[in-house]
């Protein structure tokens, strides 16, 4: 495992001890815990735009988000973001049915 750190604000520091504190765990994995809550959860974010900017595919916005392409759709739904499908992701689709 690599160590990672950052500079926090002290407000910040203050709310992540507490958290540790009251889910009684040690700083380091609940600073990791957040951390890839908040990764997961920027990747969804990134996917989603770069697909409504038509810079990724279904396919690919679906892996880099870490969802399965039924999962992006359905967060695509969510987010009211229209599909913009190519002919082939069509066709590949109905293929897999």
């Amino acid at each position: 495992m690599e160590f990672v750190s950052f500079r926090a604000e002290k407000e910040l520091k203050m709310q992540l001890e507490l958290l540790a504190t009251m889910e009684n765990k040690n700083k380091s994995d609940e600073y990791r815990e957040i951390f890839l809550l908040g990764m997961q959860e920027k990747k969804k974010e990134v996917s989603v735009r770069k697909y409504r900017l038509g810079e990724l595919s279904l396919g690919k916005a679906s892996e880099l988000s870490g969802l399965t392409n039924w999962e992006f759709l359905q967060l695509l739904r969510e987010k009211k973001v229209p599909l913009n499908l190519t002919k082939e992701e069509v066709l590949e689709g109905v293929e897999n049915l």
